[in-house]
């Protein structure tokens, strides 16, 4: 498999021979059973110590907040204001399959991020245009 944190992911299958063969792409609610490789180490080796899962310090388990246009940080919660039915939200991957589950189409992809992460959703049904961030990406409400 291969895509970023939100998918869609490209789906591989090894070969009798040992090569890999696509077999499609699609989405996965649950991405625990994936193996995980760092993309610096295979640019940098050309090879990968593949592990079990996502990494510790991946930023699922962080604290993810939403970036305006002039880098402050808002709680996700704030955008309840254009989705009333937001529940519980914290990060962009529940995002991501909350807006899915609607029926929804949705574009996601990580951007560059001096520190921390950032990931870019869009929902052009809704006309959502957001930027998840981590906290080390942004600056907080009310800083200069």
């Amino acid at each position: 498999m291969w895509g970023n944190r939100t998918g869609p992911w490209k789906i591989f299958r090894r070969a009798a021979d040992g090569d890999f063969v696509h077999e499609g792409t699609r989405h996965l609610d649950d991405t625990r059973c994936l193996e995980s490789c760092a993309s610096d180490e295979y640019f940098a080796a050309g090879r990968c110590s593949w592990r079990r899962g996502w990494p510790v310090g991946q930023p699922r388990q962080q604290r993810w907040y939403l970036m305006s246009r002039e880098g402050t940080c808002f709680e996700i919660g704030s955008l309840k204001r254009k989705v009333t039915d937001l529940g519980d939200i914290a990060n962009p991957d529940s995002f991501v399959r909350f807006m899915r589950a609607k029926g929804l189409d949705v574009v996601a992809r990580q951007m560059p991020a001096g520190a921390g992460y950032a990931v870019e959703v869009n929902v052009p049904a809704r006309g959502l245009a957001l930027v998840f961030v981590t906290s080390e990406a942004c600056r907080p409400a009310g800083a200069g």
